[in-house]
């Protein structure tokens, strides 16, 4: 007998999802957490949090990145900064 992989979604992920997606096109970081909060992907979350970090909204993609206790990101986090704030630096760990 095969075994069926059966996907469940919430509905609510689906359907704030698009809104939350509306307002980062507007680089509307704020409206696009408190969507996010209704219920979004883990995903939605990661593309929310470097949105607003490029955008230089550092509050929000701060509270993005916990939300999904992204690790990875914040050492990118780290990595956008020194370049943000040492132009022409080698690299974020003294040229290693």
């Amino acid at each position: 007998m095969a075994l069926k992989t059966v996907f469940f979604f919430s509905l609510d992920e689906i359907l704030q999802s698009a809104p939350m997606y509306q307002y980062l096109d507007r680089k509307l970081f704020t409206e696009a957490y408190q969507i996010a909060c209704l219920g979004v992907t883990d995903t939605d979350w990661r593309e929310l949090a470097m949105e607003a970090l490029e955008g230089l909204d550092f509050e929000t993609a701060k509270k993005a990145f916990i939300r999904v206790q992204d690790l990875i990101s914040s050492i990118e986090m780290a990595v956008l900064f020194h370049h943000l704030f040492n132009p022409g630096a080698e690299g974020v760990f003294g040229g290693l």
